[in-house]
């Protein structure tokens, strides 16, 4: 099974091959931006508040030492994930050697694309209306 595939339907396998998309699929290029800032824990998205409510139980527990690593991963992954929305989003894929063919385009089938568009769905409503979503966390905890 193919989940992400050029017209010629060859599997990516380095990063490289990811340049130039924003030109090709403005779409899906800002929302891997808009699930990779999640993940980066950029503000205000729902990633920084996880990393933030996780690192004050640890302070709260005094393990300082896992919270300071903890910052570290997370600076040094930050670092590599800006890294890829770099590649994807500012990058020419003229210069890259390996499609001479022509352009290309990454097709998704239908089960990745419905679970990266309710993964954006979320992501978005916790930052335009984020009430409904601490209450369901809050409930959980009961």
């Amino acid at each position: 099974m193919i989940i992400m595939s050029f017209n010629n339907s060859i599997n990516i396998e380095t990063i490289s091959q990811l340049k130039g998309q924003f030109i090709q699929n403005p779409i899906l290029s800002i929302i891997f931006a808009i699930n990779i800032f999640s993940l980066a824990g950029i503000p205000p998205f729902i990633g920084f508040f996880a990393k933030l409510y996780i690192l004050f139980d640890v302070i709260d527990t005094y393990y300082y030492f896992m919270a300071y690593i903890a910052i570290l991963s997370s600076i040094i992954s930050g670092v590599i994930y800006l890294r890829l929305i770099k590649i994807i989003h500012f990058d020419d894929f003229i210069n890259n050697n390996l499609y001479i063919g022509g352009p290309y385009t990454i097709k998704l089938n239908e089960s990745i694309s419905s679970i990266i568009s309710i993964i954006t769905m979320i992501l978005v409503t916790y930052i335009l209306y984020p009430q409904p979503i601490f209450y369901f966390i809050n409930q959980l905890y009961i």
